[in-house]
């Protein structure tokens, strides 16, 4: 739902994907974790966990990339 809104206000899908790519290739270990706070993260810093997928807070980024892709297909707005 973020994504898709960040799309609609910016109608760059691609600059959005581009920039979850980055953060997917980054291999940047978060040594401290807290459920608290991982809402207001832009990936999830519980990935790898297996009780993470219970509670997520974000999609896996990888499916937020082929989300993005898709809307590129669609035109230069995304829409």
């Amino acid at each position: 739902m973020a994504d898709a809104t960040a799309v609609s206000f910016t109608r760059n899908p691609a600059g959005l994907r581009k920039a979850l790519e980055v953060l997917a290739s980054d291999t940047t270990v978060v040594r401290q974790k807290s459920n608290a706070v991982a809402h207001i993260w832009i990936e999830s810093p519980l990935d790898g966990q297996a009780v993470s997928k219970l509670f997520s807070t974000h999609p896996p980024i990888q499916e937020r990339i082929a989300t993005l892709k898709a809307m590129e297909s669609l035109g230069p707005a995304g829409e």
